[in-house]
């Protein structure tokens, strides 16, 4: 028998019977009994002190004499034991009350009893007073039979309920009317004790269910747009862009849905209205036919899957609306907002709401889980692929970039002379560069890449008016662009000094890292781990636990990076501080135009990264980090352009470089 089925109600006691037996404290229920002060009690009330210093708690009990309605109270440990009586309950058929005591009849044996006395009234007890007139009205009328419920505990009797046996009698001539039961609930609801009484509980949505299907794209769809506004919101608070981007994004975001089969539009399936198929019951399909439709509904389902977008693309299309804005916007901005975590990216499925997330399948959660830094150069990718599904499939023509305002950033942000600015103009002029994503795009032309060609330009406008070796090449006057001559080991250590390494680089510190990093360090990469690893999540820890450990509100990330970062004006005026002036050389000096170089001779192509000097690889990692790319990547593209300009020009690299300029 089980602990939900016991029942402490003795029916008929043996003659050697216990009449108690013990019960810890914290086991006793409201409605049982229990022995206070050597008296039967029915608990009528219990509560539960708080835990002293003693390490026990206290239960403070108050009950209500079964016999005499007296109530009594105690106050036990809860771990302690305590007497429990042995309550017995049997009913009766009344014969009638004869000198204060009720004549009574037990039907399971055949034997009469009449030791038990009327019950006494009480004061102020109703209860008690209304079963002594239902009784009196039983007694006092012959046609009207009577059953009482007597209690027994203690070697105490007592009668505690009076009720008609349920049955009708005509009175006329006393014939028992057939079919009729009265049915009197038990007004004392007797000896409830280690009963349970359960709740049914209501048919209420599961809300663990996986979504399948339609369903399940439809639902990635919409967690993948909350991502985008989340991104767009963000751009528009914390960068200062204009409001007018969340109604281009949201337009983008409106056209690339249209790619998605069953959420941009309803898609036909190869069943009819009904569900059923539009064979006929007389025809029977073959093999070959099932087979045939299951393959259908496979690449149907492979179809549908490969046009869902990917978590990049939410990128891409912010990039896209600021490009139809024509902001001055980079793709190295938004993938150094990705890499130090600052537009909602990394880890994005936490900032999905979690009756949400909750619904997603496996492969749909875990393309929203990001726990990666984003790829150099993939973001690259996936916006020239966007473009050319847009403009393809839509005829969606994007303007080229804001060049003026990008090739100015980009001088800038690299502390150049400004005469790189319009050597780059010169040069996108020569090779007919129009800045503007073409419609057909290649990957392994990575020249057509519009922000590609802005960097290459500038490397190369870099290497024509800065070389970085040691040659000396005079120009004709102070007039010529490269009459200022960079120092190039004071740049190198300019733009290395006092970096954080793992700025942007958090998702990669090893173990071994942790042992190099400062206090300083440390404190950012804490906060970086807290904010997304921690942050926002239900601990399963109690609260009082937490509390011994409090964490103070950290600062944000973007501030942690502008801390540590140095303001580019201070970098732009040491660099302007340290120019070299170059002595001239004219044409009319005929003693030295037979041997000396002028800017462009001597120009170095570059292939592969083993081809770069010490500087030159520290410069060409800036400016590939400020386009977004990589370094192989920039080299290529330069190189092919480099190719280019080659092929423009009538003579020997050196001459052609030097018309150009």
């Amino acid at each position: 028998m089980s602990a939900d089925q016991q029942d402490f109600t003795i029916d008929s006691a043996d003659a050697g019977a216990s009449l108690t037996f013990p019960m810890q404290c914290s086991a006793l229920r409201k409605g049982g009994h229990v022995l206070i002060k050597q008296r039967p009690c029915k608990i009528i009330d219990m509560s539960t002190s708080k835990t002293g210093k003693h390490g026990h708690a206290k239960v403070h009990l108050v009950a209500e004499d079964i016999f005499t309605g007296k109530k009594l109270e105690d106050l036990s440990p809860s771990t302690h034991n305590m007497d429990v009586p042995n309550v017995t309950r049997k009913e009766y058929a009344l014969l009638g009350v004869d000198d204060g005591f009720l004549n009574l009849y037990d039907e399971t044996n055949g034997t009469t009893k009449d030791d038990i006395k009327v019950p006494e009234p009480i004061g102020g007890d109703e209860k008690r007073a209304e079963m002594l007139k239902r009784l009196a009205d039983i007694t006092g009328d012959d046609d009207r039979e009577g059953v009482v419920i007597i209690i027994s505990a203690m070697n105490e009797n007592a009668c505690i309920e009076v009720k008609e046996d349920g049955k009708r009698v005509c009175k006329s001539h006393g014939h028992v009317q057939e079919g009729f039961t009265q049915v009197a609930a038990d007004e004392d609801d007797f000896n409830t004790e280690g009963r349970k009484t359960r709740k049914r509980r209501k048919e209420v949505a599961e809300t663990g269910i996986v979504y399948d299907g339609i369903d399940a794209i439809k639902l990635y769809a919409q967690c993948w747009q909350v991502v985008l506004r989340k991104q767009a919101m963000w751009l528009i608070s914390s960068r200062g862009m204009p409001p007018e981007l969340e109604t281009v994004i949201r337009d983008l975001w409106a056209v690339r849905i249209r790619s998605i089969r069953g959420v941009g539009e309803d898609e036909r399936d190869v069943r009819d209205g009904s569900g059923f198929s539009s064979t006929s019951e007389g025809e029977t399909e073959g093999e070959d036919d099932g087979i045939g439709i299951e393959m259908s509904r496979r690449h149907r389902k492979i179809a549908r899957e490969k046009g869902l977008p990917k978590l990049i693309e939410s990128l891409a299309l912010c990039y896209m609306a600021m490009l139809l804005l024509r902001l001055p916007v980079s793709v190295g901005d938004l993938q150094k907002w990705a890499e130090q975590h600052e537009i909602p990216y990394f880890r994005v499925i936490q900032d999905i709401p979690a009756d949400m997330r909750s619904h997603l399948p496996p492969k749909y959660y875990s393309a929203l889980e990001t726990r990666s830094s984003l790829r150099r150069g993939r973001l690259q990718q996936c916006i020239g692929e966007l473009m050319l599904n847009f403009t393809t499939n839509f005829n969606i023509l994007f303007p080229p970039l804001n060049t003026p305002l990008l090739i100015f950033r980009f001088v800038k942000e690299l502390c150049l002379p400004l005469e790189i600015y319009g050597s780059c103009f010169q040069l996108a002029e020569a090779l007919g560069i129009r800045f503007q994503y073409p419609k057909i795009l290649s990957r392994h032309k990575l020249s057509e890449y519009p922000e590609l060609q802005v960097a290459a330009l500038v490397v190369i406008s870099t290497k024509l008016l800065q070389p970085f070796d040691n040659m000396i090449r005079s120009p004709e006057s102070l007039k010529d662009p490269s009459a200022l001559r960079v120092d190039w080991d004071e740049w190198s250590g300019m733009v290395t000094e006092g970096g954080d390494t793992t700025v942007g680089q958090e998702a990669k510190v090893s173990e071994a890292d942790v042992f190099n990093m400062s206090g300083d360090m440390l404190d950012r990469y804490l906060d970086w781990y807290h904010r997304t690893w921690s942050g926002g999540r239900d601990s399963k820890v109690s609260q009082q636990i937490l509390d011994l450990f409090p964490i103070e509100d950290s600062p944000n990330l973007h501030d942690n990076y502008q801390e540590i970062a140095t303001p580019m004006s201070e970098h732009l005026g040491r660099v302007q501080s340290r120019l070299k002036v170059q002595k001239p050389v004219s044409t009319n000096d005929e003693q030295y135009v037979a041997t000396i170089n002028r800017p462009g001779a001597c120009y170095t192509r570059w292939q592969r990264d083993g081809d770069l000097s010490v500087n030159e690889r520290v410069f060409v990692g800036k400016t590939a980090e400020n386009a977004g790319t990589t370094v192989d990547i920039l080299i290529r593209t330069v190189y092919s352009l480099e190719q280019r300009l080659h092929d423009i020009g009538s003579g020997e690299r050196n001459e052609g470089s030097e018309q150009l300029l």
